[in-house]
């Protein structure tokens, strides 16, 4: 990804996460944010952006990434990612997908957010139980 445009996106949602309309729910805003990042980006940057995307389309073939997290929290990167990638789509219309292979997290409830939410094929309970073999 391109530094730059890194840069304007972690800082949109910085300070969106300090200020008061976006405190009670920030993730809410995400996707809206996402967007006005995109808008106010220079053409270079997304002319730089889109040919990166491309490449990566290309890389995976199928368009489809492979995630797994060990400490996941909530996996809020997936969500982040699912974001990213529909903006990306309808500004570039490059279909990249997220295979959410194992998420790895020992609290209760924060493995059945991320069930619910993200749908791994596994969920490991403890980062001392991962296994190459079934982390593929």
């Amino acid at each position: 990804m391109d530094p730059l445009f890194a840069y304007f996106f972690m800082r949109r949602i910085l300070d969106c996460l300090c200020v008061n309309s976006c405190v009670h729910s920030p993730m809410a805003n995400l996707q809206k944010h996402f967007g006005e990042v995109m808008k106010d980006c220079p053409s270079s940057t997304l002319i730089g952006l889109r040919a990166n995307l491309e490449r990566l389309h290309l890389f995976f073939e199928t368009g489809q990434i492979r995630l797994g997290s060990a400490c996941s929290g909530t996996d809020g990167v997936c969500y982040v990612l699912e974001i990213m990638f529909k903006a990306w789509h309808e500004a570039f219309g490059i279909n990249l997908r997220i295979d959410h292979r194992w998420s790895c997290e020992s609290v209760d409830w924060k493995q059945q957010f991320i069930l619910d939410h993200f749908e791994p094929k596994v969920m490991f309970p403890d980062a001392l139980k991962l296994k190459h073999e079934q982390a593929d």
